[in-house]
């Protein structure tokens, strides 16, 4: 399928990419990408921008102590390096891989950097997109400074459970303890001594080292939650 294809088959990304210049549309290009590749890497020389249409990526910063950490996911239609471009910047800021089969439209830097010096719309968008980033990040940032172990542990299941639990009564937490560790930020030591807490409150319970959780062990932690706070 050829990039005008999508951009009348998807009423979201015709909107968004309605005021592209021509010259530009016709160099843009469609890449298909496997599921658990690097799209980009921190610290390379940023080439392109792309824009996701298709599948899940994650954004994720190694630091020095060599902890990976995964601070967010981007779904379909979303820009990928506008950052970087619109700050004129050199170098990717972070790391981002695909979670599943994804489909990009790609855009040089140097295209990109035009198309939106030229088109208001697609800028104030961005900009609009990047503030809610901002805030979106400061919020959790400061957040998250201040809760303990057992309560990242807690408020991640409650996400998770909100996101995945359709109509069934007791759902699997169908994350890898290590995952659960990279995208809360602390150490799988650390999910291990929670999950055995919440486990003997009878907040979840585990079963040959899978994490369940019931719609009343659900209820329970948000009031668990609601205390805290």
């Amino acid at each position: 399928m050829q990039f005008d294809d999508f951009l009348f088959s998807e009423p979201q990304l015709k909107e968004l990419l309605i005021g592209m210049p021509e010259k530009i549309r016709a160099k843009v290009s469609l890449k298909k990408i496997p599921a658990g590749e690097t799209l980009l890497k921190k610290g390379e020389k940023v080439e392109y921008a792309y824009i996701l249409i298709g599948g899940e990526l994650k954004v994720i910063n190694e630091f020095e102590n060599g902890r990976i950490y995964i601070f967010e996911r981007i779904r379909p239609i979303s820009f990928v390096s506008e950052l970087e471009i619109l700050a004129g910047e050199m170098e990717y800021v972070s790391t981002v891989e695909t979670v599943n089969n994804c489909k990009v439209l790609m855009i040089t830097a140097k295209d990109f950097a035009k198309w939106i010096a030229c088109d208001h719309a697609v800028l104030l968008k961005i900009s609009q997109i990047l503030a809610k980033k901002m805030y979106s990040t400061a919020s959790k940032t400061g957040t998250a400074n201040f809760l303990s172990g057992i309560r990242k542990i807690q408020t991640y299941i409650i996400k998770y459970y909100q996101e995945n639990q359709g109509n069934i009564d007791v759902l699997l937490i169908d994350k890898k303890r290590q995952q659960i560790a990279d995208e809360i930020g602390v150490s799988v030591k650390t999910i291990n001594r929670c999950v055995d807490k919440l486990n003997s409150a009878g907040l979840v319970f585990v079963r040959s080292g899978k994490i369940y959780i019931s719609k009343g062990q659900y209820a329970n932690l948000l009031l668990e939650i609601q205390n805290f706070k």
